[in-house]
């Protein structure tokens, strides 16, 4: 949840936002990762992973700034719902997100405009029919641009974003989705393969969305039948998917 405040936060003050996962990713990825992206400051879930963050990534808080999203409090100062907006920059820098690099280099950052992400968001809701009582489950990683897709059309159509732990998904990606009424869900085949249940056991899903990777037989023909199954393909650099095929058995 974390990860999709300060997405939405950064949009609303007009800042970029780069994502790295401190967990999954080694201490050098994650210091080249904020060195690529000029990052002024490092926003932290708690006080005890901003200590860490600081002492596996040798960040200097005079060098970078370190904000502790717990530490905010309902009290706290905010921007008026009446303020004025400085002018919107359409092709402002919203996110960037990490390619493996080309050539056996090192991860580059992409960056994604506000109007190329909005232009992805508004396709994906007509693709995918996302309308305001849809439940869009989060399942990708908050470093993949799938996530950022995911959020930012659900939240343009005034839709329900699921959010759940990576390891919630990892040990029972079923619960996660009955316990949300997930309807959507856009990912990997190899994080929806975590699923490991019947159409049936998931009534509330009708469409999914698999990218990144080959989609196996078996869950073409497990799925199709039950729900809206896309094939879905596309470049960082153009920003998340541009293909769309709707898949059917036989």
């Amino acid at each position: 949840a974390e990860a999709l405040i300060t997405l939405l936060a950064a949009a609303r003050a007009r800042r970029t936002v780069c994502t790295v996962d401190t967990e999954a990713w080694p201490p050098a990825r994650c210091r080249a990762a904020l060195d690529a992206a000029k990052a002024k400051d490092v926003v932290c879930a708690t006080a005890d992973n901003a200590r860490d963050v600081k002492a596996r990534l040798g960040i200097d808080g005079d060098e970078v700034g370190i904000i502790v999203m717990d530490a905010f409090d309902d009290d706290g100062e905010g921007m008026d719902a009446n303020e004025e907006e400085e002018e919107k920059e359409p092709n402002a820098t919203w996110y960037l997100a990490f390619t493996s690099g080309t050539s056996g280099g090192a991860p580059k950052p992409v960056p994604a405009t506000h109007d190329a992400v909005m232009a992805y968001a508004r396709n994906k809701i007509a693709v995918e029919r996302i309308q305001s009582d849809s439940v869009v489950m989060l399942a990708s990683n908050a470093t993949f641009d799938l996530y950022m897709g995911d959020a930012c059309a659900a939240v343009l159509a005034g839709a329900t974003c699921a959010a759940s732990s990576r390891a919630m998904i990892q040990s029972d990606f079923a619960l996660v989705v009955r316990a949300s009424g997930a309807t959507h869900v856009c990912c990997t085949p190899t994080v929806f393969s975590l699923l490991r249940c019947a159409p049936s056991e998931v009534p509330t899903l009708r469409c999914v969305t698999l990218a990144g990777e080959k989609m196996s037989t078996q869950t073409l023909e497990t799925w199709a039948p039950a729900v809206e199954l896309y094939n879905a393909y596309g470049a960082t650099e153009t920003t998340v998917v541009q293909t769309y095929a709707r898949m059917r058995v036989g």
